[in-house]
């Protein structure tokens, strides 16, 4: 993961420039191929199905269901007002701008981990003020 993570902070800081086209690339791939695709900033191991991009786990589909479920468990009944942000966020950016600036974004919203948690489990707290602050002043830079 090293390697992905100096890639992403490579892109935030000007040095490597996002792939935009391979994402239209992979979906032009007939069904079955295996493809890469970035977000945020980092290669992601993908496959065209019939339904579309989706990611693989090894060999192993990712069921977006599942990824449905899992962010359901964490978010609870929070779950749609955290959705919402994330859009109104991603909407406030034109798709090659958001990108390039998706990882610096995360950066900054992303829930700090309180001091003694340990591992990938660890709960942080989410401010969707931030989120909502982040896609105003992008929004106010347009106008």
């Amino acid at each position: 993961m090293p390697g992905s993570n100096a890639q992403a902070k490579g892109r935030r800081l000007g040095i490597f420039k996002p792939q935009e086209e391979k994402l239209q690339k992979a979906r032009e791939q007939e069904r079955g191929k295996k493809v890469w695709i970035e977000i945020l900033g980092r290669p992601v191991p993908a496959i065209s199905t019939e339904d579309g991009i989706r990611a693989m786990k090894g060999e192993q589909v990712i069921n977006p269901e599942a990824v449905r479920r899992n962010l359901a468990s964490k978010f609870g009944d929070d779950l749609g007002v955290v959705q919402a942000a994330m859009q109104r966020l991603a909407k406030a950016y034109k798709p090659r701008e958001l990108a390039y600036a998706a990882y610096s974004l995360y950066e900054r919203f992303r829930p700090s981990v309180p001091e003694g948690a340990k591992g990938w489990n660890a709960t942080g707290n989410l401010d969707l003020g931030i989120i909502e602050r982040l896609a105003k002043r992008q929004t106010s830079d347009f106008q």
